[in-house]
């Protein structure tokens, strides 16, 4: 989540809407709007070719943040008690964020020097996906 200011706008890098399809994310979102991190942006978009609009591709209501999807992460993470946390690469760190596909995360976790909490990883079988292949 890397946001960039321009012109003193916040500006994300990557992704820069989300969508909230699970009725426990709907809720998190709502919270959200209500203090006023997020509003909706748009559930269509024009899709267009080299000179004419081929289309439009109506979908799920994308909402903005107003301070970047950063800013979302950071609300998020007032809400998590930080104890003595785990080790990365020989040093103690108050938390730690793996953003991978979960097949990819554990292939990393198994071959690190990161320690975890065995209850809190999920079995490689969890979250494989049929067919998927490392």
């Amino acid at each position: 989540m890397t946001v960039r200011h321009v012109d003193s706008r916040p500006v994300d890098v990557g992704a820069s809407y989300l969508t909230a399809r699970d009725p426990v994310f709907q809720s998190v979102v709502g919270d959200w709007r209500e203090r006023g991190l997020v509003g909706p942006w748009t559930n269509t978009f024009d899709a267009c070719g080299l000179q004419v609009q081929s289309g439009i591709d109506a979908g799920p209501l994308r909402y903005a943040a107003r301070g970047g999807l950063r800013s979302l992460v950071e609300d998020l993470a007032t809400r998590v008690a930080v104890g003595s946390g785990p080790v990365v690469d020989g040093e103690t760190v108050n938390a730690g964020v793996l953003a991978t596909p979960d097949p990819h995360a554990l292939d990393i976790l198994a071959t690190s020097q990161a320690r975890w909490p065995a209850s809190t990883l999920p079995s490689a079988t969890d979250c494989r996906i049929p067919g998927w292949r490392a």
